[in-house]
């Protein structure tokens, strides 16, 4: 996922928008290592999609969800899990389309919590 925010913020007019999107992933990536959770990858994975989204609108969210879930499905998660991660993903990459408009930081920070949320619950 880290390379589907990269791909979204390459070349980003000013690179201090680009920073601050990058920023998003980067401290929940922290905060995985920091904690050994993996559940945190989630919010990261949301944040890079948020990124994507930003960058290449609706286009954007369908290969970064699918790319998400077929990680997690790779990884042997389980059928109920992958189901709730569709749904979480699903309001994740939407909210970072309503976002959109706002820039990438905006965009993968709304991803990122929507996800922190649908992860809570």
């Amino acid at each position: 996922m880290a390379a589907v925010g990269l791909v979204a913020l390459w070349r980003t007019v000013p690179a201090t928008r680009a920073l601050w999107a990058a920023a998003v992933p980067g401290v929940w990536g922290a905060l995985e290592l920091l904690t050994g959770d993996p559940r945190l990858l989630f919010p990261f994975a949301m944040a890079c999609g948020g990124a994507a989204v930003w960058r290449f609108g609706p286009k954007g969210a369908l290969p970064a969800g699918a790319i998400f879930l077929l990680m997690r499905a790779a990884a042997g998660a389980p059928l109920p899990i992958l189901i709730t991660e569709t749904l979480g993903a699903a309001l994740s990459l939407a909210a970072a389309g309503v976002m959109r408009r706002s820039g990438p930081a905006p965009a993968a920070l709304a991803g990122s919590l929507t996800a922190l949320v649908a992860l809570l619950l």
